[in-house]
Parts: structure tokens; sequence; C-alpha cells
């Protein structure tokens, strides 16, 4: 039985990040990981012409958190640039600025708005009720109606019976148009996009070559290799742990089994709590559909990135990754997220349904050749009907009733943002190690 300082469970970006923490403090760590390689899906790839796309996480708001971003620019000793972002939005087949003020709306739905001088002083979460009298009862029901209804997670969670006022904030304000807000926004993600909505500007972090996987395999080639060892494609693995005192004993790999002063969780929590015996919650695979183009000629399109907030396009947001990376702009990448069995796009059709729709919006010319194209359909995390920013407080709730030899670096449920992630993983590892 082979002992260890630390043991990580997990090498996705938590679990990199915890396994080069405990290296660079001469900490003797195995991390364990079921996937093939570190990084999970939050990797870049290159088609058969060399030309990269991002499999996961695309960019780094910039000071979203200072903490990351630093971070972020150690990674790549420094080898990364900023950009202004210019990002756009489509609804009801419109293609025109995110953010734009009333009138630089297209006219079908600027009439929609009661003035062209917009207040907005919503105070918590939006509703069809509260957004009514600031964007017109019009807009507000089109919103509800239309663009929510675009996103197959939430038109899913709305027909399972969670109230629409919970799922508003996942599209307010994302596609309203600009005005003046003199509100409180709750959470860090609702500051940072109301701070960036009033001033206009955005900016993020790239690397400058390997795609953003570079930030990933930055971390993973930081890790000392002289004090860690990494065992990927584990096929099964089990924990030995006391459901009350949350203290593990052992791990078992593959058959082998392993001890550690120190075990850091870094997979899917939802694993953890069925362990210690706390509720998990009933949650239902959602898929990506991923589909990355290389044309034979530069489009015409501005934009980093659009968001689509259309229910007749099956995509919710298209990038390109050569004017991100500030090469070539005849790279477009689709992506489509869907629960699985919900509105599931056709794959013998998406491709040409898509295609089709990238036309019609004027981002690709009719005489535009698709000279390659990768398409890839995935699991891509869960969608639930329950209230898991609920059940992550008590997952935390939990940890701080006992001292334990088990550490969560990011308990997190549903979509995560890297700039929680980095800041949230440093801080754990850190207590528990000068504990």
């Amino acid at each position: 039985m082979e002992h260890y300082e630390a043991i990580v469970v997990g090498g996705g970006l938590a679990g990199a990040i915890t396994a080069r923490i405990l290296s660079e403090q001469r900490y003797r760590v195995l991390v364990v990981e079921k996937q093939s390689r570190l990084g999970q899906n939050n990797l870049s790839f290159r088609n058969s012409r060399g030309e990269i796309f991002d499999q996961g996480y695309h960019a780094l708001d910039e000071n979203r958190s200072a903490f990351t971003t630093r971070f972020f620019a150690k990674v790549l000793v420094g080898r990364c640039h900023r950009l202004r972002l210019r990002r756009g939005i489509v609804v009801r087949g419109h293609l025109f600025d995110f953010n734009a003020p009333v009138a630089q709306w297209p006219t079908e739905l600027a009439e929609m708005f009661p003035s062209p001088d917009l207040e907005d002083g919503l105070e918590g979460p939006p509703t069809r009720d509260s957004l009514a009298p600031i964007y017109g009862r019009a807009f507000a029901n089109l919103a509800c109606d239309e663009i929510l209804d675009s996103y197959p997670a939430l038109a899913w969670q709305r027909e399972m019976g969670v109230p629409e006022d919970r799922l508003l904030g996942l599209i307010y304000p994302w596609f309203f148009p600009h005005a003046r807000c003199h509100g409180r926004a709750d959470g860090e993600s609702a500051g940072f996009h109301a701070a960036a909505r009033q001033s206009g500007e955005q900016h993020i972090l790239y690397p400058d070559k390997g795609g953003f996987g570079a930030f990933i395999e930055g971390i993973v080639s930081g890790i000392d290799q002289g004090l860690a060892t990494v065992h990927t494609g584990m096929k099964d693995l089990q924990c030995r742990m006391n459901p009350e005192s949350l203290q593990v004993a052992s791990i078992e790999c593959d058959g082998e089994t392993v001890t550690a002063d120190h075990y850091f969780w870094c997979a899917p929590i939802t694993g953890l709590a069925k362990l210690a015996g706390w509720d998990v919650p009933i949650l239902h695979p959602q898929k990506l559909a991923l589909g990355s183009y290389s044309f034979d000629r530069e489009v015409a399109c501005l934009y980093h990135e659009i968001l689509v907030g259309d229910p007749t396009i099956p995509i919710g947001r298209i990038s390109f990754p050569g004017r991100i990376v500030g090469g070539r702009n005849n790279l477009v990448q689709i992506e489509h997220l869907y629960p699985a069995g919900f509105r599931e796009p056709d794959p013998r059709s998406w491709h040409l349904d898509s295609l089709a729709a990238l036309r019609r919006l004027g981002i690709v010319t009719c005489d535009a050749q698709v000279e390659e194209y990768i398409e890839a359909f995935e699991y891509r995390g869960f969608v639930s009907v329950e209230d898991l920013p609920a059940t992550v407080e008590s997952y935390r709730t939990a940890f701080a009733q006992v001292e334990t030899n088990l550490h969560v670096p990011h308990i997190g449920l549903g979509p995560e943002n890297i700039n929680r992630v980095v800041p949230s993983v440093f801080r754990t590892v850190y207590e528990a190690i000068t504990n």
C-alpha cells in the first residue's frame, strides 16, 4: 500500500491547479483522472490544416477576478494578449451589437421599447412584470417567450416546472438594450457585467499560441514531475470514507490501494455527496454540439463572439477563433447545448442547418466554401429543476462542521466560471496545507 502526502482525485482545471500548488510546496502527490489526459474538456485541438479551435473555455474576462488574471499571465509567462471584446447578439433573425442603445436596434425591435433612452432601476431578480415597465410589455414578452426559449436548457427547466423568474437572470441583460442603470447588481457575475454594460467596454485575455487550451497545458506543465505521479485513464476508482467524520481511509485505483495525509476531491461533487449520504440533486445530462468550420476566405463579421437568442436557429453561441488570436479570420465555431433527448438537433442535418443560418445572418457569404469541418456531439454537464446554489451551500456547511483530511478545492454544480474556480482552489488548498 503506497502512501502519499496528498492525493488529488480528478484532473480537470481544479485538479490540475491543486496538483501544481502541492508540488510547488514540495508535497509528494498522486493525481488520478479517468480521462486520458489532464484538463478534461477544456483543451484546444487542431484540424488537419493546423488551425486551432477551443473545446471548452474560450477566453478570460480581464480583472473579473484580479487574482485569476495574474495567475493566467504567470502560467503563460506573459505570452498572452489583451483585446477589447466585440460581441454581437441575434434576436428575431437580426444580428447587431450587444449592449447597443435602442436607436441602433433593428426597427422591428426598437419600436417595442417605450423610449429611446432607457433607465433600468431593477432591484432583485428580473421577472416578466418587473421588466415590462422598463423595456415595454412587448419586449418583456419576447424575452420570455422567444429568447429564453432559444436556450434548450432553460426551455426544458420551464417545461419541468421551474418558475420563469428563476431563469430570466440567464438572459438578462445579455439580450437587452443599453440602459442607464441605478439598481443594485447582486453577485459577482451580475456586478461585473453591470459595470461592463455601463462602460460599454469589456476586455479579454487570450494566449498568443495554442488556443485557450495553452492555459490549461501551462498549468499542467508546472506540476513538478519529480514530486507528482499522474495516473490518467483510470477505469475504476473507489474511495473509502467515513460519512460522519468525512475522514478518508484510502483510495482504490484500478485495484491498487493508496493512502495519503490529505485528499483533495476535484471530481464531480455528486460522487462525494453519495459517499457522504447527502441529498443529491436529480441531474439531467446535457449534450454539446460543437461545429468547427474553416472557410476558403475571410468572413466579413467583425465580432469575436455572437450570442444567439432566436429559437429558429439551432445555435447558442458563435465564435471566431482566427480573429480572437489575431490571425486570419476564416474560422467559425458554433455551439449548441441542450438536455439529452430534448430538442436534440438531427446530427445528419445540423451542419447544413447551421451553415444556412450563418449565411442568412450575413456572417458567411454564399460563395464562401467550407474547406474543412469538424463536428462533435458529446455529453457536457447537467441541468436540473432543483435549486443547485442552495445544494452547494448545504455541502459547504457540512464541511465547515467537521475537521477532516478531505478537502474540496471548489464546490460547484452546473456551469462554472474560471474566475470563480481559480481563487476558490488556491484558497482551499492553502488553508488545508497551512492548517
